[in-house]
């Protein structure tokens, strides 16, 4: 019997919603193998800022793993932020309580220092490579082998970097290491200030002006939204055919009710809404109020994707599929936020409000 592809969740902390989601049962060849979280200790920065994640006493924490545990899921710890330092010493009380209390199954970290630090106090443990390392080719995952991981979760851009995906396919299956992918990640393609901020995140400061520079930047190209490393429940298939089998939903830090939407969706293999509603977009933002896209006229999309990389490339057909889709109405920017204007056949809208501004 074939394996079933693993889908790994957020964990937001929140009992009754985790209840809900861990009972789902689709029966569409895909389960919830792990949940993956963090508690905002002070001491260990990760890859959100501390005001947009939920707090959550100790003892609140061990009742909610208890849950997951009972299910037969796994838990990924996350120190995820890329720190740096000299001595790690500091974590040594904080990193007890996450393996021998929480009884964390794995941690995911970013930095190769730490992941050292890490591995030395504990031999058997499993050590997840974080997206924020940033890796996106074979050569990048030599540099992690000597700390034994587990699993990586490479670079969102890999998604798409169809040759550098296969490569590292091969690669992680001759070395007997899982390799996840994430599926709703919203943030730019080949972004020029990802590493900025996640260097920001790690120095425990917020990220406010990195999100509205982004958001901003697609909304008023909207082709960018297309041209994030997204992959549609629709979508699972063509990378389960590559071999992929392991998914992640990103989004710790959205709403309540938000998250039983989505899995129920990557669970079911299918979406009949608006692609940004799937979207790991900053939660203080609320994107999905005034942007839509149907998730379902993007059919097809990513397999006439450019294969070879070509960025030029992939902004004319991005752009063509923007057009197509605002001819038909199925690609809507609140006309009292953003106003369109077409130039040779390339659809753009200039923002007349501040989008974070609930007032339109």
């Amino acid at each position: 019997m074939p394996e079933k592809t693993g889908l790994s969740i957020p964990c937001q902390w929140d009992k009754d919603s985790l209840i809900e989601i861990l009972n789902y049962r689709m029966d569409n060849g895909i389960d919830i193998k792990e949940v993956y979280g963090t508690l905002s200790f002070d001491s260990l920065p990760h890859g959100r800022a501390f005001e947009v994640t939920k707090k959550i006493k100790k003892n609140d924490a061990l009742e909610i793993k208890k849950i997951i545990s009972e299910k037969g899921i796994t838990f990924a710890y996350l120190i995820n932020a890329p720190i740096e330092l000299d001595s790690y010493e500091f974590l040594e009380n904080d990193l007890d309580w996450i393996v021998n209390v929480f009884k964390a199954d794995s941690i995911t970290i970013s930095s190769l220092k730490l992941m050292k630090f890490v591995r030395t106090k504990y031999p058997d443990l499993k050590i997840n490579v974080s997206t924020i390392a940033g890796v996106k080719t074979v050569e990048d995952m030599k540099h992690y082998l000597s700390i034994n991981p587990s699993k990586f979760i490479t670079h969102h851009d890999v998604n798409r970097n169809f040759k550098d995906l296969e490569e590292i396919i091969e690669f992680l299956k001759i070395q007997k290491i899982d390799f996840e992918v994430m599926v709703n990640e919203s943030c730019l393609r080949r972004c020029a200030k990802r590493d900025e901020h996640y260097s920001t995140l790690g120095k425990g400061c917020g990220d406010s002006e990195f999100h509205l520079w982004c958001n901003s930047l697609k909304v008023t190209y909207p082709y960018q939204f297309l041209m994030s490393n997204f992959i549609r429940p629709e979508d699972l298939r063509f990378y389960e055919e590559k071999g992929i089998k392991l998914f992640k939903v990103t989004g710790r830090s959205k709403p309540l009710g938000w998250l039983q939407e989505v899995v129920k969706a990557y669970l079911n293999r299918e979406y009949d809404g608006n692609l940004i509603r799937l979207l790991g977009v900053d939660p203080k933002l609320e994107a999905e109020r005034f942007v839509y896209i149907s998730n379902k006229a993007l059919e097809n999309f990513l397999e006439k994707f450019p294969q070879n990389g070509d960025i030029k490339e992939e902004i004319r057909y991005c752009n063509r599929v923007v057009s197509e889709l605002f001819k038909k109405n199925q690609l809507k920017i609140k006309s009292d936020l953003a106003k369109p204007e077409i130039k040779d056949t390339q659809i753009s809208f200039k923002i007349e409000k501040d989008i974070y501004s609930k007032s339109y």
